[in-house]
């Protein structure tokens, strides 16, 4: 690739990053349906976090994922999974409920979203 080329496309992703800056960010994480009833036995907010049906779960994040887009939000789905996610968890010494899963997921939003 020539070097102009390389400028050309360093610049369009920088735009493209500082106008996603310039919006509020929101990270959710997001599980499998296989791994549902496995989240509600080993996380510490379990029995209340993962009450609800999965379905019921996906639906309400998807309808929330749409209300905060249109209010202008970039809004980032990230999914986590158990063994990952409580290695982290163990590693830095953190609990297992829904503020802990919020922060690894955020953490993995460049490497989902910006890679």
């Amino acid at each position: 690739m020539r070097s102009e080329d390389l400028i050309e496309l360093a610049k369009s992703r920088y735009s493209w990053f500082m106008s996603i800056l310039q919006k509020p960010q929101i990270v959710i994480a997001t599980y499998t349906e296989s791994e549902w009833d496995h989240w509600r036995s080993l996380m510490s907010d379990g029995p209340d976090f993962f009450a609800t049906p999965f379905k019921d779960w996906e639906n309400r994040c998807n309808e929330m994922r749409e209300e905060k887009t249109r209010l202008g939000y970039n809004v980032y789905m990230v999914p986590i999974t158990i063994s990952e996610f409580v290695q982290w968890a163990k590693r830095n010494d953190r609990t297992t409920d829904v503020k802990a899963r919020a922060e690894y997921a955020g953490l993995n939003l460049g490497q989902l979203y910006f890679n």
